[in-house]
């Protein structure tokens, strides 16, 4: 039986090897962050973090995860607690600064693109803490396995969430 490591908790999954990482973590392991979008890899809206680089969660089969540790949307907030010395419980009662940025302004439209956004925006500020506009845009256009595409055309409201999130992450918030 494959076991993954989800936002911090191993877990055993009734799953063939080639399933797509994506049907587990939504089917199995009922979370709502990663959503199906396209299946070839070319939206991004089941981006998620493997070991805290970007990933396509819909073209991954189960078999080449491994040990890896898989971040989602839901496991934002402990990712954020862990790199501040948090405990596990203290981390219940905080928002990582993504997501913060993304509720102070406002970012989504429909939401249906955010999840993945939200990943590549926490990959990116991981890496670059104050990244400059063309960082960001090079992050979710060139940088990655394809663009990230947003239905609602929402992308300046997501360069300001981005850059939010930098000041808030500086913050330590």
């Amino acid at each position: 039986m494959p076991t993954v490591t989800v936002n911090g908790v191993r877990r055993e999954v009734l799953a063939p090897a080639d399933t797509p990482l994506l049907y587990v973590l939504r089917n199995d392991l009922e979370l709502s962050g990663p959503q199906f979008g396209c299946g070839l890899a070319q939206c991004g809206a089941c981006s998620i973090l493997l070991d805290g680089k970007e990933v396509r969660s819909c073209i991954t089969p189960l078999s080449t995860v491994g040990n890896a540790e898989i971040t989602t949307l839901e496991g934002l907030p402990a990712r954020w607690a862990k790199l501040r010395g948090l405990s596990p419980e203290q981390a219940k009662d905080i928002l990582h600064p993504v997501q913060q940025a993304w509720i102070e302004e406002q970012t989504p439209l429909c939401g249906f693109c955010q999840s993945g956004m939200m990943m590549v925006a926490t990959e990116l500020l991981e890496k670059n803490p104050n990244p400059t506009d063309a960082q960001i845009r090079a992050a979710f256009t060139t940088e990655g396995p394809s663009p990230h595409l947003c239905r609602c055309g929402s992308y300046v409201a997501i360069m300001d969430a981005v850059k939010h999130a930098a000041t808030l992450t500086a913050k330590g918030k």
